[in-house]
C-alpha cells in the first residue's frame, strides 16, 4: 500500500499515520506524490493508496462507498495555506484571500 501526498517537503500523510499508529515508523512509506487534490482524490478512488484530506472534500466518495475513514476517531487540525507564483493566483484563490482578511483579521493580518 502507498501513501499518496502532495509533495516530498509535505507531511500530511505521514503525520496522519504518527497519529492513527502511535509509535510506529512510517518513514519507509512509499509514496506517491500528486499536487492537487482532485488528483490524490481521484488516485485513491482508483485504488492507488491511501491519503489525508478534508473530509468535507470526499463525502460523496464516502457516502457512495468508493472510499472509507480508515481511522474515523483521529482528527488532524493543520493551517490553511496556498502558494503561487507571484501574479499567478487563481481568481477564486484571490477572492478568498480576500473574503479571509475580511473576516478573521486577528489572524491573518497581511
Amino acid at each position: 500500500m502507498h501513501g499518496i501526498d502532495f509533495a516530498p517537503q509535505d507531511r500530511i500523510v505521514l503525520d496522519q499515520l504518527a497519529l492513527c499508529l502511535p509509535g510506529s515508523d512510517p518513514v519507509g512509506l512509499r509514496c506517491h506524490y500528486v499536487n492537487n487534490t482532485a488528483g490524490v482524490i481521484a488516485w485513491a478512488v482508483a485504488g492507488g493508496g491511501f491519503s489525508a484530506v478534508p473530509l468535507h472534500q470526499v463525502r460523496q466518495e464516502l457516502q457512495e462507498g468508493r472510499l472509507r475513514r480508515l481511522f474515523p476517531a483521529v482528527t488532524m487540525r493543520r493551517p490553511l495555506y496556498w502558494s503561487a507564483l507571484a501574479g499567478l493566483a487563481a481568481p477564486a484563490a484571490t477572492e478568498t484571500v480576500a473574503r479571509l482578511k475580511r473576516y478573521l483579521p486577528e489572524t491573518y493580518p497581511g
